[in-house]
């Protein structure tokens, strides 16, 4: 049995998208502990820092969030996009898994899904599970064996950490997986060109 964290964060939580993770989701997995939680995004001057060092979200393992956080106009802070926020993290917790998704077309090469939309006025909470059961449950199954893998190399890690001596690699690595990472690393000017890098790349597209 793993335990396993998710949290979806939203500046306007989707009822369809969180009853689902809520209550349908934990169901289809198996030998899982299954955490859930959510983050609505709607605090002003809110920006990609307080998403990391928020202790939620930064004990999870698994991210759900939004490709546009900013729908919500009150909100003052830097804006960015649910794509940039996956690529950044990774430079903060690269064992955290981020599934983006989007009520917008044009997303799938960048590893976005569409979120369910409604289209007819009497689809039900049965007809976003079946959408989601097809589109989201293999990616959250996916995350799932990556940090099985994560954890699994950790653990030979420290079997062998004669091999390490003399460093702090497994120390780091160990941090990481626990989820105690260095935030400091995400505050210099190399975050700010890696932001306008993937500004451009998603404009390109």
């Amino acid at each position: 049995m793993i335990e396993i964290k998710l949290i979806y964060i939203d500046d306007h939580l989707d009822p369809f998208l969180s009853d689902y993770l809520s209550d349908k989701l934990e169901m289809q997995l198996e030998n899982v502990e299954f955490k859930y939680n959510d983050y609505e995004f709607t605090t002003p001057q809110s920006n990609y820092l307080s998403l990391v060092q928020n202790e939620t979200i930064r004990e999870s393992d698994i991210i759900v969030i939004d490709s546009r956080l900013f729908e919500n106009h009150s909100i003052e802070g830097e804006k960015f996009t649910g794509e940039e926020f996956k690529v950044i993290l990774k430079l903060s917790n690269p064992f955290i898994e981020v599934i983006v998704i989007s009520q917008n077309d044009g997303l799938e090469d960048y590893g976005t899904i569409k979120k369910f939309r409604s289209s007819r006025q009497n689809d039900t909470q049965d007809d976003a599970n079946l959408y989601y059961e097809r589109v989201l449950l293999p990616k959250v199954k996916l995350s799932i064996d990556k940090i099985k893998q994560y954890r699994k190399i950790v653990e030979m890690m420290a079997d062998n950490k004669d091999t390490f001596k003399g460093g702090c690699v497994l120390d780091k690595v160990d941090a990481l997986i626990n989820k105690l990472p260095a935030y400091k690393e995400l505050t210099d000017d190399k975050i700010n060109e890696l932001i306008d890098f993937v500004k451009r790349e998603l404009d390109l597209g």
